[in-house]
């Protein structure tokens, strides 16, 4: 409805002839000179009057709308908007000024718009959303309280953060303490964001928790094909699945043995002297792959030893160029940051500065130091 409409004689309009059309329509239309008078009224708004009249209630807030248009000299020359309730249903009401040819106000047309079920319906939404919100909140706080509270085992340190892309993170990892001398560590990254990702990752955490701790004895292989059993269990479909690096650390021996199942960010060794990629490779925790093995692989881990684990949200980091902070990056970063005492702190912190576009994936780094006795 335009806010200006000419109108040639503005009196004619009030036999209907003309407004047929508004009869047809299921707003509530009423015409008003610049008194205030009614001057028409289409289908709609005669039954509302109607059943005004009915229950005897000739006298509504409806009837009284915009009545302050038309009191004294106030002539407004925009369109006014209100919302008004009418037999308990919202409208939205514009009243529009007429104008005659010299763009002097003549009346008014007042259209009420039957909003009810669209006010109802964004209530619905606005509650449905907050408790999404706080449902994702909840799981933001729990997700935080299962990282890892490990700082050291025996002459064993660690550093590590934990980046979410969104409120919810598909990233873990995880430092389990097996016996005096052994210690299980993982990393993984679960396919996705959001709230079925960190659903995952607690999956993650409790059955590698519970494989680790029940039977001391499991070799790497056999702990993550004892994982790939359980996320069989569930049955979900392949396009649900997570990559894992677990290694297993053995003080008495000076050894870690580790597998990688799907995991495409290497662990990276370094210490004074030399920077070594871990490589080993292995199928991805998926339904999709059945009667898979992994190739464990054993090092010797010595005193000034690190080993750096991450998840490729680090590497897919871009900047305003569009380079990645790729493997070959990471690791000149590491050659010339390898003596600092916080360095995983110091990477996040240049990673940040590297940085140009929006971060689009989880980041998590796992940092484990073998100091002097």
């Amino acid at each position: 409805m335009p806010n200006k409409l000419r109108i040639e004689n503005f009196t004619r309009l009030t036999e209907g002839v003309n407004f047929r059309f508004l009869d047809s329509m299921d707003d509530l239309v009423r015409i008003r000179d610049g008194n205030g008078e009614i001057l028409f009224e289409n289908k709609s708004m005669r039954n509302i009057v109607s059943e005004m009249i009915k229950n005897d209630k000739r006298v509504v807030r409806s009837a009284e709308m915009f009545f302050e248009l038309y009191s004294g000299d106030i002539k407004s020359k925009v369109t006014m908007e209100r919302e008004v309730e009418i037999f308990g249903k919202l409208y939205a009401v514009k009243a529009s000024p007429i104008f005659d040819k010299e763009s002097i106000v003549e009346g008014y047309i007042e259209v009420y718009r039957d909003i009810s079920l669209e006010r109802s319906i964004t209530k619905q939404l606005y509650n449905t959303n907050r408790k999404i919100h706080n449902d994702i909140l909840l799981a933001k706080n729990i997700q935080k309280s299962i990282l890892p509270k490990v700082k050291n085992f025996q002459n064993l340190e660690f550093e590590w953060s934990h980046i979410a892309s969104e409120d919810l993170s598909g990233d873990l990892f995880d430092i389990v303490e097996i016996d005096e001398n052994r210690v299980g560590i993982y990393i993984a990254d679960v396919v996705g964001h959001g709230i079925s990702a960190s659903i995952m990752t607690m999956f993650i955490r409790q059955s590698m928790r519970r494989i680790l701790q029940e039977n001391h004895k499991l070799n790497p292989e056999e702990a993550i094909l004892e994982l790939k059993e359980m996320f069989k269990q569930l049955d979900l479909d392949i396009d649900q699945y997570f990559s894992i690096v677990y290694m297993l650390i053995d003080l008495s021996e000076n050894m870690v043995s580790y597998v990688n199942a799907g995991h495409n960010c290497m662990p990276i060794l370094f210490n004074d002297k030399r920077i070594a990629i871990m490589h080993n490779k292995g199928k991805l925790i998926s339904n999709l792959f059945e009667n898979v093995s992994y190739n464990q692989k054993n090092i010797k881990f010595n005193e000034g030893d690190k080993i750096l684990l991450y998840t490729d949200g680090l590497t897919d980091t871009q900047n305003f160029k569009g380079q990645y902070f790729d493997e070959n990056k990471l690791i000149k970063w590491i050659q010339k940051n390898k003596n600092e005492e916080h360095i995983v702190d110091d990477l996040v912190k240049d990673l940040k500065m590297f940085r140009d576009l929006e971060q689009k994936d989880d980041i998590a780094i796992l940092l484990i130091k073998k100091k002097e006795i």
